[in-house]
C-alpha cells in the first residue's frame, strides 16, 4: 500500500530567511531587512523546523527510511513558522492564503511613500499601514479587504473623509463599536450580509452616510436602532419590511434609501406616509404611500 502524499507547502518566492539553518546566527537580523519584504522570524518555530530537517538529513546520510510521519512533522513545523509581512507577524501557512501577496507588498510600500492610488487592490493590511491610512484626509478605498483585526478597525475609525470597506462580510461587536465613533462623511459597508442587534445599535451612532446595501433582512430591533441614525441610510437590498420596521423608519430623520422593496401592505404604506425626509423607493410604492398623506 502506497503512502498518501502530504499537501505541498508553497513558500513565497520573496521570502528573506534571516539566518542559515543554524539557530542563534547573528547575521541577517530581522531589523536589517526592508519592511516591504517577507522576513523569516527567528524563534522556537524555526528551531523546530531545523530539527525536523536535521532528522531527515541524518536519515538520508545513514540510508534510513524516511516515513510519512517524518514528512508530516516537517510540514507541521513549516506551517507554524513566523513570517513578518511588513510589521505584521503571521504564520507561514497564512501567507499562502493572502491573495496577490507580491502586489500587496508593493502597495504597502507605496502607501508608506505617500501613494494611495492602489489601496482598493489591497487584500491584506498590517497594523502599521492601518495607522498610516487613519491619518489620510479624503476618500479611502479599501474594498479589496475581506477581513480586518480589531486593532486595524480602531485605527481606521480615526480616519476623516469617506471610507469604503465593501469587501468586509462580517464585523465583530468591538469593530462596530469602533465605527460608531467614525468622524468621516461616508461609511460604506455594503459587503455585510447580516448584523447583530448590538452591531446595529453601534452603527446607528455613527453620524454620516451609512451604506448597508448588502443587508437583505433586518430584525425589528435592528430597524429600530438604525432608525435613530443621523445621516443618510442606504438599505437598498431590503425587499420587504414588517409593520414594526415601517413604523420605526417613519421616524427616521435623514434620507432613507429603500429602492429594493418589492411591496408594502397598506399599514406599512400608511406608516411611511408619516416620514418627513427624502425617501428613495420604487415609484409604484411611492404612489401607494402618497395615498395616505393628508
Amino acid at each position: 500500500m502506497s503512502l498518501p502524499s502530504p499537501e505541498p507547502l508553497n513558500i513565497p518566492k520573496n521570502l528573506n530567511s534571516q539566518q542559515e539553518l543554524q539557530p542563534g546566527s547573528s547575521q541577517n537580523k530581522p531589523e536589517d531587512a526592508p519592511k516591504d519584504s517577507l522576513v523569516l522570524k527567528t524563534g522556537p518555530e524555526l528551531q523546530e523546523s531545523i530539527s525536523s530537517l536535521n532528522t531527515l538529513q541524518n536519515k538520508l546520510e545513514h540510508d534510513q527510511n524516511i516515513t510519512l510521519s517524518d514528512i508530516l512533522a516537517l510540514q507541521e513545523t513549516l506551517h507554524h513558522l513566523k513570517i513578518k509581512v511588513g510589521d505584521q507577524e503571521v504564520d507561514l501557512e497564512h501567507t499562502q492564503n493572502i491573495e496577490n501577496l507580491n502586489e500587496n507588498l508593493k502597495i504597502l510600500k507605496e502607501i508608506k511613500e505617500g501613494n494611495l492610488s492602489n489601496t482598493n487592490k489591497l487584500t491584506f493590511l498590517t497594523n502599521e499601514i492601518a495607522e498610516i491610512l487613519s491619518k489620510h484626509r479624503g476618500n479611502l478605498y479599501l474594498s479589496g479587504l475581506s477581513s480586518l483585526s480589531n486593532v486595524q478597525v480602531e485605527s481606521l475609525s480615526k480616519h476623516q473623509g469617506a471610507l469604503w470597506l465593501n469587501g468586509l462580510s462580517s464585523l465583530s461587536d468591538a469593530q462596530a463599536e469602533s465605527f460608531s465613533k467614525y468622524q468621516g462623511d461616508i461609511l460604506s459597508l455594503d459587503g455585510l450580509s447580516s448584523l447583530t442587534d448590538a452591531q446595529a445599535e453601534s452603527l446607528s451612532q455613527y453620524q454620516g452616510i451609512l451604506a448597508l446595501d448588502g443587508l437583505s433582512s433586518l430584525s425589528d430591533a435592528q430597524a429600530e436602532n438604525l432608525s435613530k441614525h443621523q445621516g443618510d441610510l442606504w438599505l437598498n437590498s431590503l425587499n420587504s419590511l414588517t409593520n414594526a420596521q415601517a413604523k420605526s423608519f417613519s421616524q427616521y430623520q435623514g434620507a432613507l434609501h429603500l429602492s429594493g422593496l418589492k411591496s408594502l401592505s397598506d399599514a406599512q404604506a400608511e406608516s411611511l406616509s408619516k416620514y418627513r425626509g427624502t425617501l428613495y423607493i420604487p415609484d409604484k410604492l411611492q404612489t401607494q404611500i402618497d395615498q395616505f398623506k393628508k
